[in-house]
């Protein structure tokens, strides 16, 4: 499948989170992963992107950022995006 992509072919940290996304669908899918890994991948990393401002960059997310995130997915996203459940409780086991 072929994409046109907004920026160069490869993620570096000014990529925004969109970006990064879409290159990392594209990488998943070149190394034939199962629909349902890139579908899971995919759907985590939207939840991800609706909690950053939208013109967040890879250099930019900080650890305070992905900790607020889980925080976000403990206290309020499940309420609001139903599957944010699995990833919380994946990410909390870590």
């Amino acid at each position: 499948m072929e994409r046109e992509l907004h920026n160069s072919p490869h993620i570096n940290s000014d990529t925004t989170i969109p970006t990064a996304m879409e290159l990392w669908e594209m990488y998943l899918e070149d190394q034939d992963k199962s629909i349902y890994t890139i579908k899971a991948f995919m759907g985590d990393l939207r939840l991800l992107a609706k909690f950053l401002p939208p013109d967040a960059t890879i250099n930019s997310v900080t650890q305070s950022d992905l900790t607020r995130f889980i925080d976000w997915l403990e206290n309020g996203a499940v309420r609001i995006f139903p599957a944010a459940q699995k990833v919380y409780h994946a990410a909390s086991r870590h």
